[in-house]
């Protein structure tokens, strides 16, 4: 489901073409500038949420050209009999693994909050009047509904890594009067949610949701890799 790397650099090139005098204009998708500056623009605000897709999902054949031979998530397990012991995962067969050698820490901890943080920018900034929300034929149907499902199903998948890896986990989803948390450097991070009650939460995401995405996209060349309501029951289901 990952967005193809080509297709979004010549999207955002697209995007942003005629405007290339600035200096912030010369990057694929500039995620440092100012809310306003960014979600007043329909264009930026559509490179914004490609751009949450490059961050969120994995790169599927990442680990063959990895010199660790991260080859599947499997060989985090005893199911894997390690062949190489320079391997990261020797370490679970050879009974030395905890917290301290742990390589997803960084991998999937790190990168997982700072994916799931952009999706609650764009669920807090994201305008109607700036995406459109017409009733039309085709993919973009109520375009700023479809937009906010996939930020919604995308923070889902986020923190379904997560529990993945580490079972109970700090789920940063939105506040007690429903606004998305957005962490800054002096927030109080979550406590740990029980795994059984944070799958349950991923679950009812995934009811909000699954009906504001097409199944199936009509044009799904143009589409592809998008969240749609097909990968939401898949979700679910897991």
């Amino acid at each position: 489901m990952k967005f193809n790397k080509i297709a979004l650099y010549v999207a955002a090139v697209l995007s942003f073409g005629g405007a290339s005098c600035s200096d912030y204009l010369d990057k694929e998708v500039d995620l440092t500038l100012q809310a306003d500056n960014v979600f007043s623009d329909f264009d930026r605000t559509r490179g914004f949420l490609a751009k949450m897709y490059d961050n969120c999902l994995p790169d599927a054949f990442r680990g063959y050209s990895d010199t660790q031979f991260r080859l599947s998530g499997d060989c985090m397990t005893d199911n894997a009999v390690d062949y190489w012991g320079v391997a990261r995962y020797h370490s679970v067969m050879a009974d030395a693994y905890d917290a301290t050698n742990h390589w997803f820490a960084n991998d999937y901890w790190t990168s997982r909050y700072a994916a799931i943080r952009s999706c609650n920018q764009f669920l807090t900034n994201a305008r109607p009047d700036v995406i459109g929300n017409a009733e039309k034929p085709g993919d973009d149907n109520r375009l700023y509904d479809r937009m906010i499902a996939e930020a919604h199903m995308l923070r889902a998948i986020m923190h379904f890594d997560l529990i993945c890896w580490f079972g109970d986990t700090p789920m940063v989803t939105d506040d007690e009067n429903g606004a998305p948390i957005i962490l800054t450097p002096s927030s109080v991070i979550p406590e740990r949610m029980p795994a059984a009650d944070a799958l349950k939460w991923i679950a009812d995401e995934c009811d909000k949701f699954k009906d504001a995405l097409p199944f199936r996209y009509a044009s799904e060349n143009e589409n592809w890799g998008r969240v749609n309501g097909a990968a939401a029951y898949a979700l679910k289901a897991r």
